[in-house]
């Protein structure tokens, strides 16, 4: 069986990333049958999203040990980490852990700053650059993004837009092709 930990990255300001992150597991789950996938979510989602959407089969909310819970995980499998807010120590502890780190952001200035900033930190703490990648989440699937401008805000390519909730069989391709993107980490 395979498997990676994948760390899920999101400002405060992105909107849906909970939801990104519970469609994300469950299209990987439905990847990989028989697969342990195993969503983290940070206690800090709670309280924007209390009575929105329903959990995830596999979903626990972090403990305040992120490293203590990773240590009682499963080898096998994956492990979908998502976090919000600041890089701090159970951040941290989860990008040691981690094959790949998806940054969550969508269009709004404050959210392209925040990423921006965290680009830079992980540059700066020597994570592999090959590892982050860029997803921009949005309400309206169907609207025009620039990518030139994301490209210029960011100095990097945006990997995926990703709609905020999977209503077609467009979005759950896009969802899929970060699925694909995760199984090969």
């Amino acid at each position: 069986m395979r498997g990676a930990t994948v760390t899920l990255l999101a400002d405060r300001r992105t909107e849906g990333a909970l939801e990104v992150a519970r469609s994300l597991s469950a299209r990987l789950r439905a990847a990989e049958p028989g697969s342990n996938v195993v969503l983290i979510a940070d206690p800090a989602f709670r309280p924007r999203t209390r009575g929105a959407g329903s959990r995830d089969p596999g979903e626990i909310v972090g403990p305040a040990s992120v490293p203590a819970l990773l240590g009682r995980l499963p080898a096998q499998g994956y492990v979908l980490l998502a976090f919000l807010g600041p890089v701090r120590q159970q951040v941290v502890a989860a990008l040691d852990r981690s094959a790949l780190v998806v940054l969550l952001t969508d269009v709004a200035v404050a959210s392209l700053r925040a990423a921006q900033r965290t680009l830079r930190l992980l540059t700066e703490v020597g994570y592999p650059v090959d590892k982050v990648v860029v997803v921009v989440v949005t309400a309206n699937p169907q609207a025009s993004i620039d990518h030139n401008a994301l490209r210029s805000a960011l100095r990097r390519d945006v990997e995926q837009v990703l709609p905020r909730l999977i209503a077609s069989d467009e979005d759950a391709a896009a969802y899929d092709a970060l699925v694909s993107r995760i199984r090969s980490a």
